[in-house]
């Protein structure tokens, strides 16, 4: 297996000030290899030179932002009785993940190079790649003017996972009473 991994982290924590407590976290990473699953399948397109498989991951997500945060409510700490035992110490919790989306690849199901090879067959790239998919979009989200059929008996020029779907998470939140 060839493979390769480049990330950098960066964390940003604070204890509990004023009710207030966070943990922040963003990782820029990127993913490279050529493995038995590469496209998603199982065997490269070119039986013959595997290594034209050589991309970014499965799991190659470039942005990724989670935040998680603990707020202490003030509310009724002051009361008496009642009130406060039903009312005060109550906390707001939330957990937010942003991260950009996975990669996949443009795939034709013609096999122009006339191998049965059984693997995802690619065409060639002829301009620049874009996609607008995800959120929403799934049909005709790719723009088709930059590939092309390759010839008879060749395979296309088009990269592994040459495009990324695009996410965004919604936040998690949560409240909850503090026993102690």
């Amino acid at each position: 297996m060839i493979a390769n991994y480049e990330g950098a982290s960066l964390v940003l924590r604070q204890r509990l000030a004023h009710g207030l407590q966070f943990l922040a976290s963003y990782t820029w990473a990127h993913t490279l290899d050529v493995t038995a699953d590469s496209n998603n399948s199982g065997t490269p397109m070119n039986p013959y030179n595997w290594r034209l498989d050589y991309g970014n991951s499965n799991w190659d997500i470039r942005h990724r932002f989670v935040a998680s945060y603990v707020y202490e409510l003030p509310l009724f700490r002051s009361s008496r009785g009642v009130l406060r035992a039903a009312l005060a110490d109550w906390q707001i919790n939330g957990i937010t993940t942003l991260q950009s989306g996975l990669p996949f690849n443009v795939s034709i199901s013609t096999d122009t190079a006339n191998t049965s090879a059984g693997g995802t067959y690619r065409p060639n790239l002829v301009g620049a790649p874009s996609a607008n998919c995800g959120d929403g979009h799934l049909t005709g989200c790719i723009a088709g003017a930059a590939f092309a059929m390759p010839a008879q008996y060749t395979y296309g020029s088009a990269g592994r996972n040459l495009l990324h779907v695009r996410t965004c998470s919604t936040p998690i939140f949560r409240c909850s009473r503090i026993f102690g």
